[in-house]
C-alpha cells in the first residue's frame, strides 16, 4: 500500500493519492546499487485544483474532476547501505478510467524525479 503527496511546481497544484503497489527488487546488481521497479495500477488521486492539461483534454468543459484514478510505474535506485532512501523516477498518470469516474475521459501523465523515505 502506498500513500503519497506531490506538488506540481509549474501549475502550483497539490495532489494526494493512495494506491496498491507491486514492487520487484530481484536484480543481480543490488549489492552495488539497490534497484526496484514497481507498478501501481489502481487507487484514488485528489488534486486541489483542476490541471490545465486535464481541463484542456475535455475541450475546456465543466466536467473536469479533482478526483481521479492514479496509475504509475517507477524505478528506484539507492546505495545498499541506505536502501530506505532511494532516488525515484516515476511516470504518474491520473485518469477518469475511460469516463467511469465523473463521466469525462480526461487524463494526464507526469514524469517525476524525487527522493523517498521509507518508514
Amino acid at each position: 500500500v502506498e500513500v503519497g503527496g506531490a506538488r506540481r511546481i509549474q501549475e502550483r497544484i497539490w495532489e494526494v493519492h493512495a494506491a496498491l503497489t507491486v514492487r520487484w527488487d530481484g536484480f543481480f546488481w543490488n549489492r552495488y546499487v539497490y534497484t526496484t521497479v514497481a507498478v501501481s495500477p489502481l487507487g484514488p488521486s485528489y488534486a486541489d485544483k483542476i490541471s490545465y492539461w486535464e481541463y484542456k483534454q475535455i475541450n475546456f468543459g465543466t466536467n473536469a474532476s479533482r478526483l481521479a484514478n492514479v496509475f504509475s510505474t517507477e524505478i528506484t535506485a539507492a546505495l545498499p547501505k541506505y536502501r530506505n532512501y532511494p532516488i525515484v523516477f516515476r511516470i504518474h498518470h491520473r485518469s477518469q478510467i475511460f469516463g467511469l469516474n465523473g463521466g469525462n475521459r480526461n487524463a494526464v501523465s507526469f514524469a517525476t524525479i524525487g527522493f523517498r523515505i521509507h518508514f
